[in-house]
């Protein structure tokens, strides 16, 4: 008698393709243990020169453009390898006994603690180049970009720690979080604020990029108008000279916002005009 035919079964292909926990504990100890072994060493080795900025100081061979540079880049590619190393590990590595395991924690937890000192480094190296060339957008965004980095990295700590913590949702909630706070957070009146507390500290400012930024930051471009260096004084009413005439001409009731209005009220109390300036007076070399 003829059995019946049995359906086909078809395999999950989760089933095939998952990788979790194949990646034996002897490996991954002895991965960690040679990463951080380099990471330890260069850190003590290199450590006047990483850390060099806690004193606000610069090596000599360095303009402050390439000391920040270098440290970024250095930072950007050590971050890239030891976040990419780091997911691997957690989702790979099999689980074994209780002391081996432990070990794993400890050299991956020592992982993070030495990239989040190159971390700090690259920080304070960007807020030095701030300090010496003012504050922009690109510059800004970077330091935020840090900051979020090192809320990811000490989630991945604690993921270390307890397993129970899923990284990709709290790896999302920080980076909304960086977004709502990025956009409400008005970076052209920040930029603008620390932008003139840095000229009332050295007497530098690139006034034509204080008029780049949005209407949100004319009023501190207005209190320019009374800064003691006349050449500052003078690129600013010029600027705001623009900008009021700008403002004055019919728009379209689309384009209206709140900012443009205070900015034009602002402005038409202020008595204005066209200075004859030195063109090279117009701005600051922003870099070196």
């Amino acid at each position: 008698m003829m059995r019946p035919k049995q359906p086909a079964r078809y395999t999950d292909l989760t089933e095939q393709t998952t990788f979790a926990g194949s990646m034996d504990a002897t490996v991954a100890t002895t991965i960690l243990s040679i990463i951080n072994a380099i990471y330890v060493f260069f850190t003590l080795i290199q450590f006047s020169y990483l850390f060099g900025s806690f004193a606000l100081g610069l090596p000599e061979q360095f303009t402050y453009a390439e000391y920040a540079r270098r440290g970024f880049l250095n930072w950007y590619w050590s971050l890239l390898i030891n976040f990419t190393l780091l997911l691997v590990l957690l989702h790979l590595t099999k689980q074994s006994s209780a002391p081996v395991n432990r070990a794993i924690q400890i050299l991956e937890s020592l992982l993070v603690c030495c990239t989040m000192v190159m971390l700090v480094s690259a920080f304070i190296r960007m807020y030095l180049y701030e300090q010496m060339y003012g504050f922009t957008y690109l510059r800004v965004l970077t330091h935020a970009f840090m900051i979020l980095l090192f809320v990811l990295f000490l989630v991945t700590l604690f993921r270390i720690w307890n397993k129970r913590i899923k990284l990709f949702k709290y790896y999302l909630l920080a980076g909304i979080t960086a977004f709502v706070v990025i956009n409400y957070a008005n970076s052209d009146v920040l930029i603008a604020r620390w932008n003139i507390d840095r000229y009332n500290q050295t007497g530098k400012i690139d006034v034509a990029y204080l008029a780049t930024l949005s209407h949100d930051a004319t009023p501190y471009l207005v209190q320019l108008l009374k800064a003691k260096d006349d050449s500052v004084r003078k690129v600013a009413e010029n600027q705001l000279f623009g900008q009021k005439q700008m403002l004055n001409k019919p728009q379209a009731w689309q384009s209206f916002n709140l900012s443009n209005l205070r900015a034009k009220q602002l402005l038409n109390q202020e008595h204005l005009q066209r200075n004859q300036i030195d063109p090279s007076l117009s701005h600051e070399i922003y870099d070196d």
